[in-house]
């Protein structure tokens, strides 16, 4: 957005916030959902989170279920306002999935590992989100770190077995359509 019109009712927190770093095909519009069409989106998100929750039998599924309905909620209300609060916001959604489906392939693919150490890599990864953030380096930077240590677990779990690791082509998948979009 180059410019910022005062009477829209996202004109303040976008003075204080500053423009987000990511430009979008859709043009901004005064009013109450900035990106009417990227906001309204994200209702996809919040139906396919309650079919996850509801369709789970165990806990990491409807761990995934909140997972994704976080992930709706932070980028609706992203493109509800576009400021660089809402887009930092809305990365915290996609990195949160991100680093469930790195928790996921620790759970699944080393469950002798113990839970000091998954805990450890957790803290680790949402330790280097805020350092990316603290640094002022671009915050598409922040999906990184947890899809690289999936990959770096997943694949030599791959080789071992001798077969296709689904949770490491899922983050591959995942990670390629975020970074396209950006």
């Amino acid at each position: 957005m180059s410019s910022v019109l005062e009477n829209c009712p996202w004109y303040d927190l976008y003075q204080y916030w500053g423009p987000p770093t990511v430009d979008w095909c859709e043009a901004a519009t005064c009013s109450h959902l900035v990106n009417p069409s990227l906001a309204l989106s994200n209702i996809s998100y919040l139906i396919i989170s309650v079919l996850i929750m509801n369709n789970s039998k165990e806990k990491l599924g409807k761990l995934m279920g909140i997972t994704v309905f976080i992930i709706g909620c932070l980028s609706f209300v992203y493109h509800s306002m576009e400021n660089f609060l809402g887009q930092y916001f809305d990365f915290l959604g996609i990195f949160l999935l991100c680093s469930f489906v790195f928790l996921m392939t620790i759970k699944s693919e080393y469950p002798k590992s113990g839970k000091r150490k998954t805990l450890f890599f957790f803290l680790l990864i949402n330790g280097i989100f805020f350092l990316i953030k603290e640094l002022e380096l671009p915050i598409q930077l922040s999906l990184a770190p947890p899809f690289l240590m999936a990959a770096y677990f997943e694949y030599p779990v791959m080789k071992l077995k001798g077969y296709k690791s689904k949770n490491l082509y899922m983050a591959i998948l995942w990670c390629w359509g975020q970074w396209r979009v950006y």
